[in-house]
């Protein structure tokens, strides 16, 4: 789940264990947009285009979930062991 301590601009989000709010988000991804210090982030939904707030600690709910970065192999520089390219 994302908290005020995990949050960070640009982070991409999905629905997380508390989420209450509809289809806000479209069924899809979104991108933290920033913060408020009272355990809520502003959020833009990529397939809803809705802008909106959510709770990121507040009250003990958390609506947002961290999405993993996709990655795609690539070759190995000479010397190192693993090559990973992140992609969105």
């Amino acid at each position: 789940v994302v908290t005020a301590d995990s949050l960070r601009e640009g982070a991409r989000v999905k629905r997380g264990p508390d989420w209450k709010w509809g289809g806000q988000d479209g069924q899809g991804e979104g991108v933290i947009l920033g913060a408020f210090c009272d355990g809520w982030a502003w959020v833009k939904w990529d397939r809803s285009g809705e802008t909106n707030s959510y709770r990121v600690g507040q009250g003990g709910a958390h609506d947002l979930m961290l999405v993993a970065a996709k990655t795609e192999g690539v070759s190995c520089p000479q010397g190192h062991d693993v090559a990973v390219r992140l992609t969105r």
